[in-house]
């Protein structure tokens, strides 16, 4: 399993996402998380199993402003529900994903 920082979304063009979202939801083999930033921040990644377990997580990066985007790659893991914390500074956003069978 493996957590990836996609490419950033820049075309201001583009309509904006929510906050956090996450889609398909639920998924199956990997799960791309999207967010916003309104000013440059240190972002750090972590996923977690419904029992709190850790299992996945990116170090911090220092991301620019606008709508980024992370992908799981969640192959090897059970189906069940996981959380999604992504840590933005001083700010914390968090997300329910499900993995189907």
């Amino acid at each position: 399993m493996t957590l990836d920082y996609a490419a950033i979304d820049e075309n201001p063009a583009t309509q904006p996402l929510p906050r956090l979202a996450a889609f398909p939801n639920p998924f199956r083999a990997s799960a791309t998380v999207s967010f916003e930033l309104k000013r440059a921040s240190l972002v750090q990644a972590s996923i977690y199993d419904a029992g709190g377990q850790l299992v996945s997580s990116l170090p911090g990066m220092l991301q620019s402003p606008g709508v980024h985007t992370l992908v799981w790659n969640a192959e090897g893991c059970e189906p069940g529900v996981y959380l999604v914390k992504l840590n933005l500074g001083s700010e914390t956003r968090s997300l329910r994903i499900v993995k189907a069978n």
